[in-house]
């Protein structure tokens, strides 16, 4: 907030170069270091870049120069050198005043101050253009004559300026036309002294003795004209006179033709034959025949045969091989027989398989042998389900019985598995020969389990749990639930089709047990097809592909990616690759980015030195800054609040920030399209406190920057929003 006085001062100062790079001070006051634009002789320069600015506690200040050797100013200024300081406040209102809100006396000094400015910038302007002078006659609309409107466009093209009459502003002569007429100064000064018999008339006099001459010209005028329009043309005609004679020898025509002059390749137009005709060193041929002499391509008529030398086609049919066809088709033959006429001319057959033979066949029984043997047909009394037969089956299980052997008691298999030397936590496993208790995890599957040895569910790991087919649990404290689920690390636990390797991790269902995907940092969660979480206390949660790839990182959506360190993306393809960013999107096409953001900024200051806020309260960098991708634009909204430590006192300020970003193909190409400003409160000891939105061209993207007071330690804190979209 400006606590100054707006005193009546022309808001422009024009400075020699001879203080060098300055500083070079100006008298007028401002409320912002972007209220004046600067210039070098006559380049408008751009702040910080090629400038700074200094703004005093009365609003007056000074402009220090930035040699950039290629630049806008490329050597130190001399005193040939001009640099002009020049209000230039955006003409805008960026405060509303709310209904029964607070009307305080600060913002409307705030507003008002710049309407002040605003005056006096247009009042400068004013006194830098044409105008009349205070004492000329009234206005045309107060009933006077003065008029100091310009001609319109449509007029004034191409004239220079003049005054009717009434003093007013009109068409004058044209600018072509004065050049014309200075052309011929020195012509006209001739006939003035032709005129009053300066120099003598002898050129008058020779010109009279061809009058006759100059007449005829004059008759063939519009000729003259138009040979002068082509006389590039008549000049390239004369340049090659040689081709053109000898095109004339080689082409020619007449109603009979040439026999002398003849040259193989002459061309000849007969107007009798209506043929063009080529010499070819003996006799004329027909180049090129009238359309009387080609059949037409439709109607036309051809006599005689054709002759094929091979398969060449008409229409797509080679006429050679369907002809051959044709001929070998017997006379009379038709391709329409119904199913009885064939039948009919069957069964008129020696031989032929008749209705009555069908309807024996039909009579016996499907399969049916006349020679089956003792073994075919025991088979098939085996296979029946009710014949109670004795078969191989029954005599192989009764072979398998010793002789004389009985049923076990719940003693005698205690006995055979060894129970008085299991342990606490061991389980039974099989040693190659017989039943053994190890001290291994649980290992458990269906009892239809149809799998072979390599598909059993593996718990290496001490205390390690594995349940499902092909699961595994291969350290301590490790749990995997579900057919394929791999708990690799200790404390993992995996369920369903999915990899848990790393420390104290979950994955679940990510379809996939590779590396690639799953759980793989300590403390890592990953749930969903092909997600990762591959950062220590990372979380990757989607339907499909969802990475958090970052320590502390969060993605939550499918096609989510968590890139930075405490990033956040949430919703379908949104992608966070800034510190602590919260990027937000629902967008399917994922050729099509868009999303929004979030930012939590902050930076702490103890003097009046800029601060740039950051998303992780460190110097400037390419992650913890509003940073655009390439071919990308921004538009951002935001609040900034800042206090000084409660030991120094209570002062505080806030501020609203908004507008664009553009970066095209690099950092270096980044705009800050509009930057606003605007200051919402700040005590009278915080008055001098700034912030500032500058274009990041080293990192490309929105450099927010802060400026303290002297000596005050200063905590800052933002919270800035994002509408963002690429389009390459």
């Amino acid at each position: 907030m400006a606590d100054y006085n707006i005193n009546a001062i022309t808001r422009r100062r024009v400075f020699t170069g001879s203080a060098g790079v300055g500083p070079y001070a100006f008298t007028f006051e401002i409320l912002d270091q972007d209220d004046l634009a600067v210039y070098f002789n006559e380049t408008k320069l751009t702040i910080t870049t090629d400038y700074t600015v200094t703004i005093n506690a009365n609003g007056t200040g000074s402009v220090t120069l930035v040699v950039n050797v290629g630049g806008n100013v490329p050597q130190t200024p001399v005193g040939s050198d001009q640099i002009i300081v020049v209000g230039a406040r955006d003409i805008e209102r960026v405060t509303d005043f709310v209904t029964a809100g607070d009307l305080l006396a600060s913002s409307l000094n705030e507003q008002l101050d710049a309407l002040t400015i605003f005056d006096q910038q247009l009042a400068e302007e004013g006194q830098r253009s044409m105008r009349a002078p205070v004492y000329d006659p009234a206005l045309v609309a107060d009933g006077g004559t003065l008029d100091m409107t310009l001609p319109a466009k449509a007029d004034r093209v191409d004239a220079v300026l003049a005054f009717d009459t009434n003093g007013n502003p009109i068409k004058g002569p044209t600018v072509s036309g004065i050049t014309t007429i200075t052309a011929l100064a020195a012509d006209i000064t001739t006939l003035a002294d032709i005129e009053d018999g300066t120099v003598a008339t002898d050129a008058i006099s020779d010109t009279a003795a061809i009058a006759s001459d100059v007449t005829a010209v004059g008759g063939i005028a519009s000729n003259v004209t138009t040979v002068a329009g082509i006389s590039s043309d008549v000049t390239t005609v004369a340049n090659n006179v040689s081709d053109v004679n000898a095109f004339a020898q080689v082409y020619r025509i007449g109603a009979t033709d040439p026999t002398t002059s003849l040259d193989q390749g002459d061309l000849f137009y007969n107007t009798t034959d209506e043929e063009l005709k080529v010499y070819n060193g003996t006799v004329w041929e027909t180049g090129v025949q009238g359309a009387s002499g080609l059949l037409a391509l439709t109607g036309g008529t051809m006599t005689g045969n054709i002759a094929f030398s091979g398969s060449q086609t008409v229409d797509g049919r080679d006429l050679s091989a369907d002809g051959s066809k044709l001929d070998t088709i017997e006379s009379n033959a038709t391709a329409d027989q119904t199913g009885a006429e064939i039948k009919a001319l069957y069964e008129a057959e020696a031989n032929a398989f008749t209705d009555a033979q069908f309807t024996k066949l039909a009579g016996i029984e499907a399969s049916a042998t006349a020679d089956q043997t003792a073994s075919e047909i025991r088979a098939l009394v085996e296979s029946a389900s009710d014949s109670n037969v004795f078969t191989d089956a029954d005599h192989t299980k009764l072979n398998g019985i010793a002789t004389g052997a009985t049923a076990y008691s719940n003693n005698d298999v205690d006995t055979h598995l060894n129970t008085s030397t299991a342990s606490a936590s061991e389980v039974l496993s099989w040693t190659g020969s017989d039943y053994d208790w190890v001290s291994t995890g649980i290992e458990l599957y269906a009892e239809n389990f149809t799998g072979g040895p390599t598909n059993l569910p593996s718990a290496t790991g001490s205390n390690s749990v594995a349940v499902g087919y092909e699961a595994g649990a291969d350290s301590l404290y490790a749990t995997s639930f579900g057919s394929f689920a791999k708990a690799t690390n200790q404390s993992a636990l995996a369920l369903g089709a999915s990899n848990a390797s790393g420390i104290s991790s979950l994955s679940i269902s990510t379809s996939n047990t590779s590396s690639a995907y799953g759980a793989a940092s300590t403390s890592g969660i990953s749930i969903g097809t092909l997600s990762k979480a591959s950062a220590v206390y990372g979380m990757a949660i989607g339907p499909f592909k969802a990475f958090a790839d970052k320590t502390y990182g969060i993605a939550l959506g499918a096609e989510t990616n968590a890139d930075e360190f405490e990033s956040v993306a949430i919703g379908r393809n949104a992608t966070s690759s800034i510190i602590g960013k919260f990027a937000f999107n629902n967008n399917s096409d994922v050729n099509k980015p868009r999303q929004g953001g979030y930012y939590i900024l902050s930076a702490d200051t103890a003097d009046a030195t800029a601060t740039v806020i950051t998303s992780n309260h460190s110097s400037a960098a390419n992650n913890n800054q509003i940073i655009l991708d390439n071919n990308s634009a921004y538009s951002f909204s935001g609040t900034i609040i800042a206090r000084e430590s409660a030991a120094a006192g209570s002062d505080y300020a806030s501020w609203e920030i908004k507008g664009a970003l553009l970066r095209d193909a690099n950092a270096a190409s980044t705009v800050l399209g509009n930057g606003i400003v605007n200051k919402l409160y700040a005590t009278s000891g915080a008055s001098s406190w700034a912030v500032s939105l500058i274009a990041d061209t080293t990192y490309g993207g929105l450099k927010i920057q802060v400026t303290g007071a002297a000596s005050t330690s200063i905590r800052w804190a933002g919270n800035v929003s994002t509408t963002e979209v690429t389009y390459a």
